[in-house]
C-alpha cells in the first residue's frame, strides 16, 4: 500500500474545510423558520468533517515534524464538543458564525504550510512549554484543595 503524502493530507485537509463550512451555513440558517430544513445529515457530516480535520493535523504534524499542527487539530477536536453541545441546545446561529473559524483554518493552513520557520528542515518544530501547548482547557474549573497532609 502506498504512504500518503504531504499533498495528499493537505488537499484532505482542504476538501474538509470547504465540506465543514457549507455545513455550518446550512446549519446556521435553522435560526431562520422559513428556511428550516432536516439538520441530522449537515450535522453528521459536520462532525466526521471535524474528526477528519483533527485527524489530518495530527498526519502532517508527524508528516513534518511540526508541533504547530496539533494546535489547530486540538482546536478542531474542541470544535467538535462545542458543536455537540450547540446541536442539543438547538442554537442555530452559532452554527453559522461557526463557519467563519474554517475560513479562518484556511488562512492558518497556508500559513503553517508555506510560512518559513527559520530551521534547518531536518529539526522539529516543538513547542516552548508544552504543558501550556497541549492543553486547552475547555473551560476554567478550579482545581480542589490540596489536603494538608499532602503538603507534609
Amino acid at each position: 500500500m502506498p504512504e500518503i503524502g504531504e499533498r495528499e493530507i493537505l488537499d484532505r485537509h482542504l476538501q474538509s474545510l470547504g465540506i465543514a463550512r457549507g455545513c455550518c451555513q446550512r446549519l446556521g440558517r435553522q435560526a431562520d423558520p422559513d428556511k428550516a430544513a432536516p439538520r441530522g445529515p449537515d450535522y453528521t457530516l459536520l462532525k466526521e468533517q471535524l474528526d477528519l480535520l483533527e485527524g489530518s493535523c495530527r498526519q502532517i504534524a508527524h508528516y513534518r515534524g511540526d508541533a504547530r499542527w496539533l494546535r489547530l487539530g486540538i482546536l478542531y477536536a474542541k470544535t467538535r464538543r462545542s458543536a455537540q453541545a450547540a446541536f442539543i441546545g438547538m442554537r442555530w446561529k452559532w452554527f453559522g458564525e461557526l463557519a467563519a473559524l474554517f475560513e479562518q483554518g484556511l488562512v492558518n493552513m497556508i500559513e503553517l504550510r508555506d510560512g518559513k520557520t527559520g530551521r534547518p528542515s531536518s529539526s522539529p518544530i516543538l513547542p516552548r512549554n508544552p504543558s501550556a501547548f497541549l492543553h486547552l482547557p475547555d473551560h476554567r474549573v478550579p482545581l480542589p484543595p490540596i489536603p494538608k497532609s499532602a503538603l507534609n
